[in-house]
């Protein structure tokens, strides 16, 4: 299978010294951001000398490319001997997007503790980066290969590289041990990133991507963590009946996994809509998309934005009133607009005629509609489902595969 996966491979530091390879690396950078939509790259994966992550132009770099919004990857490989803390602050002043930043983290015990290491994870764990634990597959480090996994939490992954490149043979035991660790260890087909990069071939198969998602080489398996469901699409019955098959699954969903809803309506009146659904959730996308809130708890307790509009327009659209027998509702906040609707009485709809007539009238492009019944809504042009999950997901540093839309049948 084909994979747009792409690596960076660093200098040796050692031979090339620091300036060699942060000239090269950002060279780099340069091409691959100018070159990225055209080649469809959708993720990078950069394996530095160890010693260059110290340096900050990886994670400056790194956080140039997150900001492309073809690129839905990017991470390296770290021995966590670097500052968790300065590197993340030097990713995001680049502007970069954490819910695209995956690292690779090696256990090499003989470059740092096992202590050290554990509260170096519980460092990313806390920021909310997406990681994987890789280590080389010595049967002497057995044990400390135990408790490094007694001592994480079961939701990161711990791989294990297989060392029979080096002409080494396990045994029966050795295998079943390490497969006790990581259930996918592979004896005779696992390959370290540097032999990958060497080769110029980087495998993917569909076992792989079933676990780890569209990019397995950063050994991450794929787990939901934020839900979606589309409030307008579900029956009314299933929302207001208190022990609906609905409601009792959203609520065993929401104890570990967060609830966002997705509706036309705005916050105040789908709170009242939503009664009983409305509980459960942690935010959603509201009013068309034009205004998005988060109230999931963490380090941000809550979180709103709106997107707002030319206000030259409700000029325009108040002239228009009596012209289609309809009335204007302003939705607005801190005296910005975010959604004007021209509503007709409720036994009346927007006539296609009609529609196509006032939307010739508002020759703004910054501006969509849409029609709902007696409704003719006006809101931003970037104000739609698809960019408030986006926005969402930037929030609480989701990536682009552990998230999921809700059916209400399902």
């Amino acid at each position: 299978m084909k994979t747009d996966t792409i690596f960076y491979k660093g200098a040796t530091i050692s031979k090339a010294g620091l300036e060699e390879d942060e000239k090269q690396f950002l060279e780099f950078v340069v091409r691959f951001i100018h070159k990225a939509e055209e080649d469809h790259s959708k993720a990078l994966l950069i394996l530095p000398d160890y010693t260059a992550l110290l340096k900050p132009y990886y994670w400056t770099g790194m956080g140039h490319i997150s900001r492309q919004e073809t690129i839905e990857a990017i991470g390296t490989c770290t021995d966590l001997t670097c500052s968790i803390n300065k590197s993340l602050k030097i990713f995001d002043a680049s502007g970069g997007r954490r819910e695209k930043l995956r690292l690779c983290v090696m256990f090499q015990p003989e470059k740092i503790t096992l202590t050290k290491f554990i509260q170096q994870c519980q460092r990313l764990i806390k920021e909310n980066i997406s990681f994987s634990v890789g280590t080389p597959g010595f049967p002497h480090r057995m044990e400390v290969i135990r408790q490094l996994r007694s001592r994480l939490s079961p939701d990161i992954h711990i791989w294990i590289e297989s060392i029979v490149n080096t002409g080494f043979s396990y045994s029966q035991e050795e295998e079943n041990a390490f497969r006790s660790i990581d259930p996918y260890f592979s004896v005779d087909h696992s390959k370290s990133y540097e032999q990958l990069f060497h080769e110029e071939c980087i495998p993917v198969d569909d076992a792989d991507t079933a676990v780890f998602g569209r990019y397995p080489l950063f050994h991450i398996p794929k787990k939901t963590r934020a839900y979606f469901i589309r409030g307008d699409e579900i029956p009314r019955l299933e929302l207001e009946q208190e022990e609906s098959d609905l409601l009792i699954k959203l609520k065993d969903l929401r104890e570990t996994t967060p609830l966002f809803l997705i509706t036309s309506l705005p916050h105040k009146e789908a709170s009242r809509t939503f009664r009983l659904l409305f509980p459960l959730i942690s935010g959603g996308v509201f009013a068309g998309g034009s205004h998005i809130s988060s109230n999931k708890k963490g380090r941000h307790s809550r979180r709103d934005e709106y997107l707002y509009m030319n206000q030259d327009i409700l000029t325009l659209l108040k002239d228009k009133q009596s012209e289609y027998g309809c009335q204007i509702r302003i939705l607005e906040h801190e005296d910005m607009i975010y959604r004007l609707t021209m509503e007709k009485p409720f036994s009346r709809i927007w006539r296609e005629t009609e529609q196509e007539a006032l939307i010739a009238e508002i020759p703004d492009q910054t501006v969509r509609f849409s029609i709902e019944k007696n409704c003719f809504h006006v809101i931003s042009a970037d104000a739609n489902e698809a960019n408030g999950i986006t926005l969402i997901r930037r929030w609480l540093t989701i990536n682009s595969e552990d998230y999921a839309i809700l059916e209400s049948h399902s």
